[in-house]
């Protein structure tokens, strides 16, 4: 009989499937350890969570941040790497979301944006330096001396009182 990988959605027979029972129900997977990376991920995320709720000192909607995590807006970024960052950054990220708002989008914009920004700072950034092909010679600029202004003239002919 063939059953259904619920990783990878393949189908299977069910005598090579490894099987576990959930709440009653038989759940089947490719192998053991496509059901343990399944159970770490499910942790991973968990975590997350946890730790967004957490910053932002209220229970945030599913639909807000931590989707926009999930969904690819971190995309050189593991979760493992996420998880880190959130839990070593806590007091940094609180005060940083202490804004105020219009709307829990926004602040979800934003919170992303904060993790996207911080997460590569970590890595050494490499020393770029730059090489022209060309000499800088010094220049003989010499300033010309200013032109007086009207008004000093007119105070020159006329005097400081009006009368010429």
């Amino acid at each position: 009989m063939l059953v259904t990988c619920k990783c990878h959605g393949k189908k299977i027979e069910q005598s090579t499937a490894y099987c576990v029972r959930i709440n009653g129900r038989n759940t089947y997977y490719c192998s053991e350890s496509d059901y343990i990376g399944i159970c770490r991920n499910r942790e991973l995320k968990k975590g997350i969570a946890d730790c967004i709720n957490e910053i932002y000192g209220y229970e945030a909607t599913k639909t807000s941040a931590f989707n926009m995590i999930l969904s690819g807006f971190l995309k050189d970024a593991s979760l493992e790497d996420v998880l880190d960052y959130l839990r070593n950054n806590k007091s940094y990220l609180k005060k940083t979301m202490s804004k105020s708002f219009g709307n829990e989008y926004g602040k979800a914009k934003y919170f992303v944006a904060v993790l996207r920004n911080n997460l590569g700072r970590d890595a050494p950034q490499e020393e770029i330096i730059l090489q022209s092909g060309f000499e800088m010679h010094p220049t003989n600029y010499v300033e010309k001396p200013r032109r007086p202004t009207i008004d000093e003239i007119e105070r020159q002919f006329i005097g400081e009182d009006g009368e010429i």
